[in-house]
């Protein structure tokens, strides 16, 4: 996964350097130029990183690695329950999507995972599940129960 920890920031303009009109149509169009080659570097970065399209990854196991995407599908051979997230950033959002004939439950662990009224969700297929990271634990934002 590509890493983005970039900040882009324009210090100063010097106005004394812009004296005539074709100086500051010089000027923004070179800025222009430079913004929309930085533009398209970053979109293909995001897209890279897979920050900029929702394709779901597969999910598996008890603690799963959350760091390399933000929409996953569930992807358990057998029933399985989720205790934990690992790898995390602080303000992560994750969207689960049930895929697996519901062979996925995540647990309601107030340590770890804090759940709408304190109750597991097991995701059957189609169902989905949205969790933040406050830096501590996942909290519930949302579930979906979407079985026909």
């Amino acid at each position: 996964m590509t890493r983005l920890a970039k900040t882009f920031r324009i210090q100063a303009i010097d106005a004394n350097a812009v004296k005539t009109t074709e100086d500051a149509i010089a000027f923004l169009c070179n800025l222009t130029e430079v913004l929309g080659r930085q533009h398209q570097r970053i979109r293909d970065e995001l897209i890279a990183a897979e920050l900029l399209a929702f394709t779901p990854r597969d999910m598996s196991g008890a603690t799963p690695n959350v760091s390399v995407a933000s929409v996953y599908k569930t992807n358990n051979s057998a029933s399985t329950n989720v205790t934990d997230f690992t790898n995390a950033r602080e303000g992560q959002r994750i969207l689960l999507i049930g895929n697996d004939g519901g062979k996925t439950t995540i647990k309601h662990n107030a340590a770890k995972i804090n759940l709408a009224g304190g109750i597991d969700c097991t995701l059957a297929d189609g169902d989905t599940i949205e969790l933040v990271y406050d830096g501590t634990d996942f909290d519930e934002i949302n579930r979906a129960d979407n079985t026909p």
